[in-house]
């Protein structure tokens, strides 16, 4: 990996996890607003729901128009947008149905620079290593965010919560400068294809689908996994530290293809990916000690972080110029917002073991989602 490059990385890899933060520590949101506002604990799923909505709604709209897009311009309004966004969360954050409709609009300004993040690398080469970084630092973040939001939950309350959201927004900005502008930097690669054409390929349009489903499936039980903790009466410092390694774990596995590449290409290692979750979330339906409820979960944050980097490289392969890596992003929040909202309307009265199969139903399609392109493009090329 060239040194001006990996520099540059750092800087898109941390625009693009801090822009994701909110959904980086779902759990241990849900759990605050769950504890410290007027919320249910469904009502508080439909929180996370509403911002991962947002962002998807507006990723479709730049997917369309992401070859002419100023990715510096969109980070910078859009995260100053954010940081107003949650200051205005932190004063309402007890308005019940009013602070879904708020975090509705931060998913969209969220979403706006998230996008800007991951589009930019594959303007770069070693593009694949890019994304091996950035799903370190996020996994790295989630770690933390996870781990002190579950612990320090009482002191830091769902204002302090937002608040937090907005300063690291603010640090973010201070990183944007790194993203490329159109005109500056680096040009578009030239394709011969346009945005909608590059979309609505069988193997794009297979691969966003699944991504989605993937998302969806990791996303129904991570919303959950901190309550489903608390209801096997484990001690907030238990589940803080569950939380804190399984994310943790995510740091090698995101390493993994940076060492590897796309030696053995990027299909076959995913799919090894998610059946090493549906096997440990079959596992955690039984489960009711903390040593086993311990070491499942760092198997499934390993998988998750070792999946993303990937599916990712897999996206930007399929088109450099970045539109499909945006559309992928649009397609993974998409799933985001539904994973929640189904886990929300499947918990029903702290049943847990129905949301942890329905997300062993999310992976196992995801699953023959992904294994369908190994199949459509061998078919191809015969």
């Amino acid at each position: 990996m060239q040194v001006d490059h990996f520099k540059k990385f750092i800087s898109f890899s941390l625009v693009g996890s801090i822009t994701l933060f909110p959904f980086l520590v779902l759990p241990s949101m849900v759990g605050i607003l769950d504890d410290h506002t007027s919320l249910s604990t469904s009502m508080a799923g439909w929180v996370g729901a509403s911002g991962s909505f947002g962002a998807a709604i507006v990723g479709i709209i730049l997917a369309l128009r992401i070859h002419r897009l100023n990715f510096r311009n969109i980070a910078k309004i859009s995260l100053i947008l954010a940081i107003i966004i949650d200051l205005i969360s932190a004063y309402f954050v007890n308005h019940g149905s009013l602070i879904i409709f708020i975090r509705f609009f931060a998913g969209i300004f969220y979403g706006m620079a998230h996008v800007s993040a991951l589009s930019s690398f594959p303007r770069y080469s070693d593009y694949e290593k890019g994304y091996g970084l950035l799903y370190v630092t996020e996994f790295i973040m989630s770690a933390i965010g996870l781990y002190l939001l579950r612990v320090y939950s009482d002191f830091i309350g769902a204002t302090g919560m937002y608040l937090i959201f907005a300063t690291l927004c603010f640090i973010a900005l201070l990183f944007v400068g790194e993203l490329p502008q159109n005109t500056k930097d680096v040009k578009p690669k030239k394709s011969s294809k346009s945005e909608t054409k590059l979309l609505l390929t069988i193997v794009s349009l297979t691969v966003l689908f699944s991504y989605g489903i993937f998302e969806a499936a990791n996303t129904v039980q991570f919303t959950y996994i901190e309550r489903f903790a608390v209801n096997l009466d484990f001690s907030p410092n238990q589940i803080g530290i569950a939380l804190f390694w399984s994310t943790i774990m995510g740091i090698p596995a995101a390493f993994i293809i940076i060492f590897i590449g796309q030696r053995f290409g990027t299909v076959p290692p995913l799919l090894i990916g998610i059946f090493i979750s549906i096997l440990s979330l079959a596992l955690l339906l039984s489960t009711k000690t903390f040593f086993w409820f311990f070491i499942e979960l760092c198997f499934i944050g390993a998988s998750w972080s070792y999946c993303l980097t990937f599916i990712t490289t897999l996206l930007a392969n399929l088109d450099k110029n970045g539109s499909i890596v945006a559309a992928g992003t649009s397609f993974a929040t998409l799933g985001a917002a539904i994973g929640p909202a189904i886990a929300a309307i499947a918990l029903g009265d702290s049943n847990f073991s129905r949301v942890f199969f329905l997300s062993i139903i999310l992976f196992l399609l995801a699953f023959i989602g992904f294994t369908s392109v190994i199949i459509s493009e061998r078919k191809r090329k015969t």
